[in-house]
């Protein structure tokens, strides 16, 4: 059984796994890899500070232009791995792409 500190360095770890996916355009494993990283966070209910080091910091302010601070998953890359998943219906996702409001 994995001590809560192990999951916590194979979550960290996980970005990494995730970037050389992308790098890669390996874009349905990287998918899966932050999806799972997501899982797993949600599960083991990681404390706020980890999930937002890990995922992104959303600030709280109630400025409209607050800008989040990535965490060591770059969220521009998982929404583009999501996208090409999506393309290449490599995915869970029910629509394709052409049905989808970017397809259009």
């Amino acid at each position: 059984m994995l001590t809560a500190e192990q999951i916590r360095e194979k979550l960290y770890a996980s970005a990494q796994q995730f970037d050389a996916a992308y790098a890669k355009k390996q874009y349905a494993k990287a998918k899966n890899i932050y999806d799972t990283a997501e899982r797993v966070a949600l599960f083991i209910d990681l404390p706020q500070e980890d999930r937002k080091k890990l995922f992104m910091n959303q600030s709280d302010d109630e400025d409209k232009n607050a800008v989040p601070v990535w965490g060591v998953f770059n969220q521009d890359h998982v929404r583009k791995s999501y996208m090409e998943c999506i393309k290449q219906n490599k995915g869970f996702e029910t629509k394709p792409y052409e049905e989808t409001f970017y397809g259009k």
